[in-house]
């Protein structure tokens, strides 16, 4: 517990994206950042998925790295947790904004993440994604869809308001040609404190330039009950998770993936 002992520690994106482990290969599929903060049952979550992504559903095979994105947090204490499981599983990506859905935090993850892998902190990927932390991504059917898709292009994934161009927060990705044009946008602070998926909406429509293609990320069938439940194992499914235990009684969906 060296970080819960020390008299100061150093908390940024900078130092702490140091510690993130590499991928050996300098090419990856798609970075899958899931949105977190820190709390008792997030911490849960995390233990929880890693094991769910990174054993049952096998995310280093699909080219898949999983990390979890963190804002600045406002206490000191969450500082020295958050690095003391940064020591442990080498999976956190802190972003230099603060630890708040509605002021940036999606923006400045394209942004920041674009620039760590230009400075060698990231692999190259040909995709950046993210999710929410009460969820749960059908890696596969997600995976097997890219396959379709040249990241050169201009390519959005995720789903979109069916009157107006608005990301659906709790999953969506972009192409890293894409990316890399949101990156590049230098929008005023006061224009990102709104909400994410209407920030996020407008920045994608700006930069695509009517090019971009979009596909239902999402199985969100009415007489389904809404989001999350996979009809088949072929479906491109995600999985509502809205505290941990639920995560148990699904896993069996993922039997044969």
């Amino acid at each position: 517990m060296a970080y819960l002992t020390e008299s100061d520690v150093s908390f940024s994106g900078n130092s702490t994206n140091r510690l993130v482990s590499t991928s050996p290969n300098q090419e990856r599929k798609l970075l899958y950042g899931i949105f977190t903060y820190y709390s008792d049952r997030t911490t849960q979550r995390r233990i929880l998925m890693r094991f769910v992504y990174n054993k049952l559903l096998n995310a280093a095979g699909r080219g898949v790295d999983v990390r979890f994105i963190f804002g600045i947090p406002k206490t000191e204490a969450e500082k020295r947790l958050i690095l003391e499981e940064q020591k442990k599983y080498g999976d956190i990506i802190v972003i230099d904004a603060p630890e708040a859905m509605n002021e940036g935090k999606s923006f400045y993850y394209i942004q920041q993440t674009v620039g760590m892998m230009d400075n060698g902190t990231l692999p190259n990927y040909q995709f950046i994604a993210k999710g929410d932390d009460d969820m749960l991504l059908n890696l596969r059917g997600v995976m097997d869809k890219l396959a379709e898709y040249d990241p050169n292009e201009i390519v959005y994934f995720g789903r979109s308001h069916p009157t107006k161009f608005e990301n659906f927060g709790m999953t969506y990705g972009f192409s890293i040609t894409l990316a890399r044009k949101i990156a590049a946008e230098t929008p005023d602070e006061a224009s990102l404190r709104s909400y994410e998926d209407f920030v996020m909406g407008g920045i994608v429509v700006k930069v695509a330039n009517d090019t971009k293609t979009t596909w239902n990320f999402i199985d969100d069938r009415p007489q389904y009950g809404g989001w999350a439940i996979p009809v088949t194992k072929e479906v491109l499914g995600v999985h509502n998770l809205k505290d941990t235990n639920s995560i148990w009684n699904h896993l069996m969906m993922f039997e044969t993936l």
